[in-house]
């Protein structure tokens, strides 16, 4: 058995890119002479066989699609929603989770929605809150709990870690959320590499993610 990656994808572009990533995967899977051995990347139910990715996905509210159950995954009650940060309420149709070809299944716990941000047109951000650095540590601070949580899940999934593979957001908030979750990764496990893809405005995502899949054959992170 492979010692294994748990992979986090914090940000739109990141999560665009992670989308292609896990479907290449899901094709792969299905080659007979495959290199890859999947246990490094996904835990399996023992009842149904059904794998899950060791991913951790970090990503405005509305971008989750059937991902989640219910049409408002962990929404504050409505006394609450006052506090809540509308980004712009016209909403791309075009998200990341309605691309997913991938027969696994997505853990519940390891999907954050930021509640207090929406995804945005990007002909209309004059109102978008989520653009500067600060604002990622804020919501690190704000949500550590959380995150911690789903951390500690995906690592408690792991016989042998080997690494973190981390694509995240540089044009945005995601990059200061990002680099405070890298500095917990380090104090939490010292002694694993982290592999860091910064993601820019809509990326080649399916040359990214492939040059991804092939260098897991490899068992080496792309340069």
């Amino acid at each position: 058995m492979g010692r294994e990656i748990v992979t986090l994808q914090i940000g739109n572009d990141s999560n665009n890119v992670g989308t292609e990533l896990w479907n290449q995967l899901d094709v792969e899977h299905t080659h007979d002479n495959t290199l890859i051995d999947y246990n490094t990347y996904y835990t399996f139910n023992k009842k149904t066989n059904v794998p899950s990715p060791r991913v951790l996905i970090i990503d405005y509210r509305n971008t989750f699609g059937t991902l989640f159950n219910e049409k408002e995954p962990n929404v504050k009650s409505p006394e609450n929603t006052s506090s809540i940060e509308i980004v712009n309420r016209e909403i791309d149709d075009n998200f990341w989770s309605k691309n997913l070809k991938t027969k696994a299944k997505f853990n519940r716990k390891s999907l954050i929605p930021l509640i207090d941000y929406w995804y945005y047109s990007s002909n209309h951000n004059e109102e978008n809150q989520f653009d500067i650095y600060p604002i990622g540590q804020q919501i690190y601070k704000k949500m550590f709990d959380q995150i911690e949580h789903s951390l500690h899940y995906l690592l408690e999934s792991c016989d042998s870690l080997q690494s973190f593979r981390c694509l995240y957001d540089v044009n945005d908030s995601f990059s200061g959320l990002f680099t405070s979750m890298q500095d917990y990764l380090v104090d939490e496990c010292p002694k694993k590499p982290i592999w860091s893809f910064g993601i820019g405005d809509r990326p080649s995502s399916l040359n990214l993610s492939m040059s991804v899949v092939h260098s897991l054959v490899e068992n080496q992170m792309p340069t």
